[in-house]
């Protein structure tokens, strides 16, 4: 399972880093401000969303579709991002840009941009 969170900065357009763990990304929303609130419980949701974790300051978790190895993405969004990105139904348009980081287990944010 792969772990998205999504942002929106004018300066940056829209970014997301991509961690290949939960443990990883819910230590980098600790490091960034994200306060962990439980876990999402719900009936009638996908067994792939059941217990992922929640955080003050991100809307999600959402099923964000599978890799083409069939690995699910679980998405998380910013407020900013959830508003930019939900008015456009998921795409990116106009030319801006997508900047994609893989996130790092070593406290650091991300590697650094890779292609989307």
């Amino acid at each position: 399972m792969l772990f998205k969170i999504i942002d929106h900065a004018p300066d940056r357009g829209i970014t997301q880093l991509v961690f290949l763990d939960q443990a990883e990304m819910i230590a980098h929303c600790g490091r960034v401000g994200f306060r962990r609130h439980g876990s999402l419980h719900r009936a009638g949701l996908r067994d792939d969303l059941q217990g992922q974790p929640r955080f003050t300051g991100l809307y999600g978790p959402m099923y964000d579709g599978e890799t083409a190895a069939g690995e699910v993405m679980i998405r998380y969004e910013t407020s900013e991002a959830y508003r930019v990105y939900s008015s456009r139904v998921g795409s990116v348009e106009d030319g801006e840009p997508l900047s994609t980081s893989i996130g790092s287990g070593s406290g650091g944010s991300g590697a650094g941009p890779v292609s989307p």
